[in-house]
């Protein structure tokens, strides 16, 4: 897992929000839990430094995390290893809300929230408060039912559909949040096609 973020992280291709990175549990029972915890740490900082994060780090111990990779190397892990709470760690790392949408751990619990949201969407009571993708994948291969040849499309679709979620989250433009969770390159017109086409098909019943 390490070894492929580490090449994406120095391509600076996908961020890792958007990898398939394994995940642990909210409260870790065993110590290949910690340690997968760690490694999701372990790469958004590397996503930090290969992005030029240049903020000096609020600690004594790790003001100069960022300033060069001998230094990185031999402060990132000891700082993954620290016990404390995680909003301590964004704020000693001075990560902006814009920046810890492209992050898989790093994130503040609002943050991590309304991504939830975004992927599974607000159910209460049986009932779809907010739709999310996976309510809206649903959605879409309903509308395909007598148009099967658009099956290959749907993978698309969520996605655009995602980072139409995140722009408006984060302010930032379509075709930026689409490169962060591709790693592909997508004209504005193109994009807002595709996203018309995956809104039409998400709010179908």
């Amino acid at each position: 897992m390490l070894q492929l973020s580490f090449l994406l992280n120095l391509d600076r291709k996908i961020a890792p929000r958007y990898r398939p990175l394994p995940s642990p549990p909210f409260a870790p029972t065993n110590h290949g839990e910690v340690l997968m915890g760690r490694d999701r740490q372990f790469v958004d900082l590397h996503w930090l430094f290969c992005r030029g994060h240049e903020a000096v780090v609020s600690s004594k111990i790790y003001e100069k995390l960022f300033s060069d990779e001998e230094i990185f190397l031999a402060l990132a892990g000891r700082f993954c290893s620290e016990t404390w709470h995680g909003g301590t760690k964004i704020n000693a790392l001075n990560i902006s809300d814009a920046t810890q949408w492209q992050l898989a751990c790093l994130q503040s619990e609002k943050i991590r929230n309304r991504w939830r949201v975004i992927e599974s969407g607000d159910v209460r009571g049986g009932h779809v408060k907010v739709i999310g993708a996976r309510q809206a994948r649903l959605n879409m291969e309903d509308s395909i039912i007598s148009q099967p040849r658009f099956a290959t499309c749907i993978e698309s679709w969520v996605t655009v559909w995602m980072a139409a979620k995140v722009a408006d989250e984060t302010q930032t433009s379509l075709c930026k949040v689409y490169e962060l969770m591709t790693g592909a390159l997508m004209d504005r017109k193109g994009l807002n096609s595709k996203l018309k086409t995956a809104l039409l098909r998400a709010a179908r019943r």
